[in-house]
């Protein structure tokens, strides 16, 4: 008796197995925390994350991360809001007017600059700097907060932000699978012969899902982006490997064979064909894993624990579910809803060399205009209609966009602070800057500043310079303004100085992402052909297989430049390598198809017909479910990268599956010759 054999007999206890290991997973899916911060998966070395460390050593207030607008206020009711502001233990700095004029003069002598900047039509501008902790959260303090100023008041800024993005991860993962797993069903029901495998599919996906989101906890913590798409990724691309041992078990009961060896017949026929599958799609996101950039690893190890889960829930859960369920299935049966394609395979056929010329003279222009895409770089917008999203659009309106830079300088240099305050004020979107210079003179020695004061501009080793610029964190401007201060800086203090805020992560960002992605493209494309060198032992057919997959890619990724729309870069590296991983299959399946058939003395024109017409329905059901999954990603998601992601994700499965069926057969004929002269060819 085979170790399958055995496996399926002792079925029940297979599945209470699987059953219980599911239960203790789902009882562990809330250990796992969820860091909302893109700004953490920075390198440790990187100046930013390095400036960060030294400003929480040097001083207990970090930097402002929320704006408060509340109107209708007069002078006295908003030195009084500030003082109750204050007063909460998490706010450890409130920034007003009253820290840059004099108020006890009418505020006509004041600069209408200075004013206006904090204080306009009876509207009150503060902003705080709050510290998050085990007994604050972000939701807890931006609830408290919205308690003082009430439901005419607006909130903006980090920590709305952060709060706007668990609000949407908590409650679009669910919406997300709700909407996907019922289509995905009602896919797999087109295209299998019961009514019943839908749910068999269903129990065996979300099981590999479940254990996959329970065994996170052994990271600590996984990124927002990560608990947003790796569940509905794993559940897309894993779904293949249960359609490809049901197909195998119809074929062996057809043959006549008995339930139990039927599927032991079919459990040995696919093993290899799912693990080539689940290979490919295993490297694809594990490279991932060679990023500088954090999220990367975040994001690529979990998706490939998910795939290992899904492997063996296909291989191990589903032929013991299957047969367990076997009466079941065998009532509900139904004849094939979709039709055979011999026709439409030979429509297809015939557009192989208008196509083949069509996406030769694409292929250029695609490489190069996908390569000069506009991309962006941070955590995403906040979904507009939401609360914290019309309070971002009143305060941006009322008192136009700002960020907050912190520039730490060595202490002792007063006169190097004078001539760098005045250059940095120099530069364009700079439009205040506060620190020990401008709030106290440097003239005036420290011994005379009232202790509480000095805390929020100098430390032991430095003093703080809170720079705001009139642009948002991530434009072009803000990058312009983070080089240009860093140059200021640089000229007055070398190295020794530190600089940080959003606007400064997004920079680093679009460094350290920008150098990852061809480490990890290439990693990519050389350990997929290296799997498909194996797998075929042919020198030519890799490079064809790669060219037609990295041509959809090229097409996918291009279609944003010719829009002009820019792109998340974070959503154009991940698909770079999740498209290429995922859907290489198609091409793998097709050409494992063809080969057979020319082997068997077919020509090659009939080869690449016949085999349209066979694979046509195993290359569809995973597109539509792959197309079907990224469309939600991108309509439900409220956050820029996920929506991002899911759109490029969709179309290019759906250009992978064309260039699959009318590109790909076009080059086989093509290099028929070649491929038989540098292809070892199986007996």
């Amino acid at each position: 008796m085979s170790f399958v054999q055995r496996l399926l007999k002792h079925k029940r206890l297979v599945i209470i197995l699987f059953v219980v290991v599911c239960i203790v997973s789902a009882l562990l899916i809330p250990a796992t925390g969820i860091n909302y911060q893109l700004a953490d998966y920075l390198p440790e070395n990187t100046p930013s994350t390095v400036a960060l460390v030294v400003l929480n050593e040097e001083f207990s207030s970090a930097m402002p991360n929320m704006r408060v607008l509340i109107p209708d206020l007069s002078i006295p009711q908003a030195l009084a809001m500030k003082k109750n502001l204050e007063s909460e233990s998490f706010v450890s700095n409130v920034m007003w007017l009253d820290d840059y004029a004099d108020l006890s003069k009418p505020l006509e002598l004041a600069d209408s600059a200075v004013t206006e900047a904090w204080y306009k039509d009876g509207q009150v501008l503060y902003m705080l700097t709050c510290k998050v902790s085990e007994k604050w959260s972000e939701k807890q303090i931006y609830n408290a907060v919205q308690s003082h100023i009430g439901s005419r008041g607006a909130i903006s800024g980090e920590i709305a932000e952060t709060v706007a993005s668990q609000s949407s991860v908590t409650s679009e993962v669910s919406r997300i699978l709700l909407f996907v797993i019922p289509m995905i069903l009602i896919i797999i029901l087109l295209t299998t012969n019961s009514w019943f495998t839908p749910v068999l599919f269903a129990v065996v996906i979300l099981s590999g899902i479940v254990l996959n989101l329970g065994t996170n906890f052994v990271f600590g913590e996984i990124s927002f982006l990560t608990q947003t798409i790796a569940p509905v990724l794993q559940l897309a691309v894993s779904m293949d490997y249960s359609i490809f041992l049901l197909a195998a078990f119809d074929r062996n009961k057809d043959m006549g064979r008995e339930s139990v060896d039927a599927m032991a017949h079919a459990v040995r026929e696919t093993a290899a064909t799912v693990l080539a599958s689940g290979a490919t799609t295993f490297i694809g996101f594990l490279v991932l894993g060679f990023m500088r950039f954090k999220i990367g690893p975040d994001l690529g190890f979990t998706l490939a624990k998910g795939i290992v889960f899904s492997v063996v829930s296909s291989l191990v859960l589903l032929p013991c579910v299957t047969l367990a369920c076997r009466g079941a299935m065998v009532k509900l049966k139904h004849k094939p809803l979709l039709p055979k394609f011999d026709g439409l395979a030979r429509v297809l056929s015939k557009t192989r060399i208008p196509v083949l010329i069509i996406v030769v003279l694409l292929l250029v222009p695609a490489f190069l205009a996908q390569r000069n895409n506009s991309f962006t770089y941070g955590a995403g917008g906040i979904a507009q209609g939401s609360k914290i999203g019309e309070d971002e659009i009143l305060i941006n309106s009322e008192f136009g966009t700002m960020s907050q830079l912190v520039l730490l300088v060595p202490k002792g240099q007063s006169y190097s602070e004078e001539a760098l305050v005045r250059d940095i004020t120099a530069i364009p979107y700079v439009t205040n800057v506060t620190g020990y210079v401008t709030a106290v003179g440097s003239a005036v020695p420290s011994e005379f500043v009232p202790a509480e004061s000095l805390a929020q501009l100098e430390s032991e080793n430095y003093r703080r310079y809170i720079i705001s610029i009139s642009t948002v964190a991530e434009t072009p401007e803000s990058f312009e303004v983070v080089e240009n201060i860093r140059s200021v800086a640089e000229e007055y203090y070398g190295d020794t100085y530190h600089f940080v805020g959003a606007a400064v992560n997004n920079y680093d960002m679009r460094e350290t992402i920008e150098a990852d992605n061809k480490l990890v493209s290439l990693l990519c494309i050389a350990s997929i052909a290296l799997v498909l060198l194996i797998t075929f032992r042919s020198v030519s057919l890799p490079l064809i297989l790669l060219l037609t997959i990295e041509g959809a890619i090229w097409i996918n990724l291009a279609i944003p430049y010719f829009q002009g729309s820019p792109l998340h870069f974070i959503a154009y590296m991940i698909v770079s390598t999740v498209q290429l991983g995922s859907t290489i299959d198609y091409a793998i399946l097709f050409t494992d198809h063809y080969m057979a058939k020319r082997l068997l003395g077919m020509a090659k024109k009939n080869a690449a017909v016949s085999t349209i017409s066979e694979t046509f329905t195993s290359i569809l059901v995973p597109v539509l479910i792959l197309v079907f999954a990224g469309a939600t990603l991108a309509v439900i998601s409220s956050n820029s990268i996920v929506s991002a992601f899911g759109e490029v994700l969709s179309r290019g499965a759906a250009l992978s599956a064309l260039l699959v069926l009318l590109f790909l057969p076009g080059l086989l004929i093509l290099f028929d010759t070649v491929i038989r002269k540098t292809t070892l060819l199986k007996k």
